[in-house]
């Protein structure tokens, strides 16, 4: 089975390379694509996947980093967040990744379809393109969605959720890395791609309430995102998560518990050699004995700090440092060597747009004239910096109206959802209710319907007693009236036979001591009734009576 998927993806690969090919030959004639987003993408996905026939290697070579990526797709080790050697080398060779794409696409392999499109999109967001690497990531949820993978579902929000805090869109980055933290949860899967997809969510949604000035709630999900990494052992995680809960205590003020945090990352960037996270971590460092004003702790630590973010290439904190630097030698009034590094970081920051340091750097130059007596200077100095702070001031109030108008959202959501949770606790409630009076009616019900069955029982078996009692009575008079009757009718065979009675006369004298009319007793034999009386009249002659009454008593004596 597993031979047959490689031959098949070997043959579609060759399909791939000469459609690339002819993409490349037909080039030159369709230049007006579309011009929307969409189409830009597409025709530069297009570029690229016609220079395959010119940077290609052997078809053995191909087929073996072809097979690794499927095989790593199997497994879920491809690592968008921290990517390892081969798969940074994937993501700068936009032809592999090209062909990796559409042999997914061609086998319908989902899975491997959501992955190619997150790397595609990764490549994207690493160069700051942030519009592909949106189009590329919604791709890869699309066909996260195909796969039925909560893994690949997660990986793609939780990357969304990036670009866009990326790009201050606080509300939009705080629903997608809330999505993405609810689908691993909800997935029940504990394995460590998983843990690592939690671990990031909670550290994007702490990023964000700290841009919003929420730092309880950011300190409460950059924890909970610094548990996971200590339970997966990765360094890097551990750096960051240390590097946050430090930053967001030294905002709220508290210096030494941000000290022992940073400290921790700076452990951890050693271990893991890693230049551009150590410059983060000296920065921070001097930057809390800054605000003790331990003037020459600080001016230690930022001077490799220096050091590390020009080995980097790291603009904002070479912007940093340097400022950091150019405040020690404020403080110390080497005013030519604080000027030098002052007036380095404002033409930096000013290169790359960054408000804030250029703020800083005047408001530093003005302190530093003021200390020369220089008043002049200083107030224009001043007036430059408090130029910056206006505007930094009415982007703030922007950007807080915008944040307020969020965590507006936030609240009004989560009172929906306390709402709704109340609802359905009430709901539940009378459902439980509910559920108690049935059970105790059906319970009712069959206590009834068991003592109706018990007196039901008694009663019929009373009824058996009194019907079989009525039937040895019935039978009892039965025989006491068949007695009787045998007894009557010998008695009047005697009485015929000693009055010269006829055996008809017999018959009628029988009937009429059973109590039966004339017309009975001729519509028994069969005569007329004249008949009857006739015959009656006879039997009084005989018996010497005059009615019925004296006849029957004749019978009796």
């Amino acid at each position: 089975m597993e031979k047959d998927q490689k031959m098949k993806r070997n043959y579609i690969f060759l399909q791939v390379l000469i459609l690339s090919l002819f993409i490349f030959s037909c080039n030159n004639s369709n230049k007006s694509g579309n011009n929307t987003p969409q189409g830009v993408l597409m025709k530069d996905a297009q570029n690229k996947e016609i220079q395959i026939d010119h940077k290609l290697r052997s078809d053995q070579e191909n087929k073996s980093w072809l097979d690794s990526l499927f095989t790593r797709t199997e497994t879920y080790s491809i690592n968008i967040y921290d990517p390892d050697k081969f798969i940074k080398e994937i993501l700068k060779d936009s032809v592999k990744m090209g062909i990796f794409k559409n042999v997914s696409e061609s086998t319908q392999n989902y899975k491997a379809l959501s992955f190619a499109y997150s790397m595609l999109g990764n490549s994207k967001k690493i160069e700051s393109d942030y519009l592909p690497a949106i189009f590329y990531y919604k791709k890869a949820y699309e066909n996260a969605l195909l796969a039925d993978d909560a893994y690949l579902k997660a990986l793609s929000l939780n990357m969304m959720g990036v670009v866009y805090r990326r790009k201050s869109a606080s509300k939009t980055a705080l629903e997608y890395y809330t999505r993405a933290l609810k689908a691993a949860e909800e997935s029940n899967i504990s394995t460590d791609y998983m843990l690592k997809s939690i671990a990031i969510s909670n550290e994007g949604i702490g990023g964000l309430y700290r841009m919003l000035e929420q730092y309880d709630l950011a300190l409460k999900y950059y924890k909970q995102s610094l548990k996971y990494e200590e339970q997966l052992g990765s360094l890097l995680g551990k750096a960051i998560g240390n590097h946050n809960i430090g930053k967001t205590y030294r905002l709220l003020g508290q210096l030494d518990s941000a000290k022992i945090y940073h400290e921790k990352s700076l452990e951890y960037n050693n271990e893991m050699n890693s230049i551009y996270g150590k410059a983060i971590c000296y920065n921070d460092l001097g930057t809390i004995e800054m605000l003790k004003n331990n003037i020459d702790k600080a001016y230690l630590l930022f001077v490799p700090a220096l050091e590390m973010a020009n080995k980097c290439g790291d603009s904002t904190y070479i912007i940093n440092s340097k400022l950091n630097i150019g405040w020690y030698h404020t403080r110390k009034n080497h005013r030519d060597t604080a000027i030098k590094y002052i007036n380095d970081a404002i033409a930096i920051a000013k290169r790359i747009g960054n408000k804030s340091a250029i703020m800083r750097g005047y408001k530093l130059l003005s302190e530093l004239a003021q200390n020369r007596k220089n008043y002049l200077n200083a107030l224009n100095y001043f007036k430059l910096s408090n130029a910056y702070g206006d505007s930094i001031v009415n982007e703030k109030t922007q950007q807080y109206l915008v944040d307020l108008t969020i965590l507006y959202d936030i609240e009004k959501k989560r009172n929906e959802i306390e709402s709704l949770q109340k609802d359905n606790e009430t709901k539940k409630q009378k459902l439980i209710a509910r559920n108690r009076l049935i059970v105790s009616l059906i319970l009712a019900v069959l206590v009834i319907i068991v003592i109706a069955y018990v007196f039901r029982q008694k009663g019929l078996q009373k009824l058996d007693v009194m019907e079989s009692e009525l039937q040895k009575y019935l039978l009892q008079i039965k025989d006491s009236k068949n007695k009787n009757n045998e007894i009557q009718e010998r008695d009047i065979k005697k009485l015929a036979v000693k009055n010269n009675l006829s055996e008809r006369e017999a018959d009628v004298l029988y009937f009429v001591n059973e109590g039966m009319s004339n017309a009975d007793i001729a519509e028994k034999i069969f005569v007329s009734t004249n008949t009857i009386k006739y015959h009656i009249k006879n039997i009084y002659l005989k018996l010497d009576v005059k009615n019925r009454v004296e006849a029957l008593n004749k019978i009796k004596q």
